[in-house]
Order: structure tokens, then sequence, then C-alpha cells
């Protein structure tokens, strides 16, 4: 199934302001295909909204718990909220119409 995941802190609590944050998201961004994987996540793409305190994950999983799992052992839920959101690619929408 896919996700569309976005994780949003506040400006206070942003990585940039803080070498102890700053090594932690340094950490997770570069490591978020491995840590994810863990999980049974696959990050099918992902971007950064650096000024809006934004980042978006596109992702594929067999559940939201699987995903809820990997953000919290992965230590990013501590400093953000999170959205994780079902979606469905323009194909499988399309399939719904009758495609």
């Amino acid at each position: 199934m896919h996700y569309l995941v976005t994780l949003e802190h506040p400006p206070s609590l942003c990585a940039l302001g803080s070498p102890e944050r700053k090594a932690a998201m340094l950490a997770f961004l570069t490591d978020a295909d491995g840590s994810a994987a863990a999980w049974g996540v696959t990050i099918d793409d992902a971007w950064v909204d650096t000024v809006g305190h934004q980042q978006f994950y596109a992702v594929s999983a067999d559940s939201a718990g699987a995903i809820e799992s990997w953000l919290i052992d992965s230590g990013i839920a501590l400093t953000n909220t999170i959205h994780i959101r079902p979606v469905r690619t323009r194909t499988e929408a399309a399939e719904l119409f009758g495609a």
C-alpha cells in the first residue's frame, strides 16, 4: 500500500538550531532507507521544505503501523508532528473510475 507521510516541526525545534538535533537529523536523512527497510517500509521518494520545517515521504508498506514504528524507532517522532495518509497512484485511482 502507498502512503504520503508528512513530518512537521516548529521552528524552535528545527535541527539547524542545535548541534545535537543537527547530528540526529543528518543520521536520520542518511540512513532513512535502511532504517525504514528494517520495518518493512520502502521510501519511494522524499522531499524537504527546509524553511517550511516540513518533510514529505512517499512510501510503500503493508500498514501504517509499520511506518509509525519506523518513525518512533528512528527518534524523529520526538520532535515532529507526523501525518500518515494512505494514497493511491493515479493509475489505481483511475481504476476506481473504470479505467
